[in-house]
């Protein structure tokens, strides 16, 4: 909320996508569909953190979830609004402990659920927020995701490093929490997404 209350460009996180083979030290590529996810307007009632379970009733669906599918609960769910004016749902899987990846009854009930807001004509995003470096498991579920015919348009990753990035330029300091130093772990963010080191921001005040 607060990179999105700053305007563009900081409002917006790039949605990546894996390279279908590496290319020299590049492993992604932006999503050619949707490829950047704007924070801007959202409120707290826009956010629900790490639900215990996701509702029965999807809203706008007229398929109820089975028992099954809302046995698993995403990190974060954004409700915000797409270009047509249409409810559009962010799904967020945060992984950020080297080696972490999805569970296997994660990888099935994703599979499922976006094969339902699909099929009800539901706009959305599968993201996964991880670290460049996170390690080959989530990076080979990736690929599982990118080929799903219900996700491939709709699954995308943003990485922390962008995320750290974007929190600095725009001042987000709270006390603790130390962005000056998570930022100098951002240098293979750009080589493994070919991101030219950018010219320096003029920084915001902290907040």
């Amino acid at each position: 909320m607060h990179i999105g209350s700053k305007g563009q460009p900081l409002a917006e996180l790039t949605i990546w996508q894996r390279l279908k083979s590496q290319q020299g030290d590049k492993y992604y590529e932006p999503r050619s569909n949707r490829p950047q996810l704007s924070l801007t307007n959202l409120t707290f009632e826009s956010l629900s953190v790490e639900p215990r379970a996701l509702p029965k009733c999807w809203p706008g669906a007229k398929e109820e979830l089975s028992d099954t599918m809302r046995g698993f609960s995403p990190d974060i769910v954004i409700r915000c609004k797409n270009s047509d004016d249409r409810d559009h749902f962010v799904i967020i899987e945060n992984k950020i402990i080297t080696g972490a990846c999805l569970q296997c009854n994660q990888m099935e009930n994703y599979q499922k659920l976006a094969k339902m807001l699909c099929e009800e004509k539901i706009s959305f995003d599968l993201i996964f927020l991880q670290s460049v470096g996170l390690g080959n498991k989530i990076y080979d579920q990736a690929e599982i995701f990118q080929e799903n015919a219900n996700l491939g348009q709709n699954f995308g990753i943003i990485f922390w490093e962008e995320v750290f990035e974007k929190m600095y330029a725009s001042g987000f300091a709270p006390t603790g929490l130390p962005i000056e130093v998570w930022k100098q772990y951002t240098p293979a963010y750009h080589v493994e997404c070919g991101v030219p080191q950018a010219a320096k921001v003029q920084r915001l005040p902290p907040v």
